[in-house]
């Protein structure tokens, strides 16, 4: 069902807790981007569609909104939308504020109470989209790669979590079974070289531009 397809989504780009965290961002937007517009990503054997109607969409399939450097998702049915960074190389880094970070729940508190405030809610309310506060809050951001397939604006590629190595990379520190943390740019890309885990990957195809 659609909202299986949208927990994935929200999986794959930070509401997990796996995969290389660093506290602050290592990486500046850089070399060729991909294309503004509505994606979707795609495991293997999942069909690309064919139609920006999401009504039509293989149940496989989830959306992400691309605009400038900011992906939109949804995260326990609420829009959520993250600074996302893509960095030149081989292959590309991105990255993204982590869901879990505490600089994006505070931002969230922050939006929603605004938006109480613009809609009168009383004090001590809070809105139903506000985010729950936890102590096990990861670092603010999550690494990804990206190679793609064909020339900029990119239009398709295949993504995947960059995830903790096995072996000792300098600058990774291990947080624990699944995820670590990175201290430089080179351990971020030390680790997007490791062969990726088959579970991780995703096929992201540019399905339409913006209205």
């Amino acid at each position: 069902m659609r909202h299986i397809a949208i927990m994935v989504l929200a999986t794959l780009l930070g509401a997990c807790t796996s995969g290389v965290y660093s506290d602050k961002p290592l990486f500046e937007m850089s070399g060729p981007q991909p294309a503004n517009g509505l994606w979707a990503l795609l495991p293997d054997g999942c069909a690309a569609p064919t139609s920006s109607s999401m009504t039509k969409w293989p149940e496989c399939a989830v959306p992400i909104w691309l605009s400038d450097g900011t992906a939109t998702t949804m995260v326990n049915m609420s829009l959520v939308h993250l600074p996302l960074v893509m960095a030149d190389g081989r292959p590309r880094i991105i990255q993204t504020l982590a869901v879990q970070s505490p600089q994006h729940q505070a931002a969230a508190v922050a939006t929603e109470a605004i938006a109480g405030a613009m809609t009168e809610t009383g004090p001590g309310e809070e809105a139903a989209s506000t985010p729950a506060s936890s102590d096990e809050s990861l670092p603010g951001y999550q690494y990804w790669a990206f190679a793609p397939d064909g020339p900029p604006p990119f239009r398709k590629g295949r993504l995947w979590n960059i995830a903790c190595p096995e072996t000792e990379i300098p600058g990774i520190t291990k947080v624990d079974e699944q995820s670590c943390t990175a201290a430089t740019a080179d351990a971020v890309r030390a680790a997007s070289l490791l062969p990726a885990q088959d579970d991780k990957l995703r096929t992201a195809v540019w399905i339409a531009a913006q209205d």
